[in-house]
């Protein structure tokens, strides 16, 4: 259910989402989400901490690796890590910007919750955890994270503008080594630093 619950409240929005409907296309009894999660909200919550958990195990997966390379490696391996999970789950960016839109009591539990967790976690991976919350880290983050995860969102554009299937395991390894690049490139010109 919560993988369901992950891919319509993504899609929907959670306004646009019943749990009647998440119910329904999980092929679950009628009044199984509200027993087992209390509520829609808490549903929400179990699903999106189900997706966001998801993610911190993609990047737990390369810890022992990290160790033993060079701090643009460790960047580069992170960033891939990053494509080839929102090729997987979709959802995630798009729940993450479906929420981000305004302040609510959902959008400050996720930031809170998780996606600032995730963001010191990347640093803390990758070897940058000094830096402090800059507007230049902001516009790396939402650089980043909007190019290496639109287009697995938007799957269906894709197909119609340029022909491909951005799910084909070719085109994600070649978004991900470009996503790496232009990690590099960022870390490089120091927006990332303070000076």
């Amino acid at each position: 259910m919560l993988v369901v619950a992950a891919s319509e409240f993504s899609k929907m929005g959670y306004d646009g989402v019943s749990l009647r409907k998440i119910e329904r296309e999980a092929g679950v009894n009628r009044g199984l989400a509200s027993y087992h999660f209390g509520s829609k909200y808490q549903l929400w919550q179990a699903a999106v901490s189900w997706l966001m958990d998801r993610f911190h195990d993609e990047m737990t997966r390369f810890q022992d690796v990290l160790r033993v390379v060079s701090k643009q490696e460790r960047g580069r391996i992170l960033v891939r890590v990053l494509v080839h999970f929102a090729a997987k789950y979709p959802e995630f960016f798009r729940l993450v910007m479906l929420e981000g839109g305004e302040l609510t009591e959902r959008s400050r539990w996720l930031a809170d919750e998780h996606v600032r967790r995730h963001i010191e976690f990347f640093h803390k991976l990758a070897g940058t955890e000094s830096i402090q919350a800059s507007e230049k880290e902001a516009i790396a983050y939402y650089s980043l994270l909007g190019a290496a995860s639109t287009v697995f969102s938007v799957p269906a554009q894709c197909r119609q503008l340029f022909g491909m299937d951005p799910q084909d395991e070719r085109f994600v390894d070649v978004m991900a080594d470009r996503m790496a690049d232009l990690y590099l490139t960022v870390v490089d010109t120091g927006i990332t630093d303070e000076s």
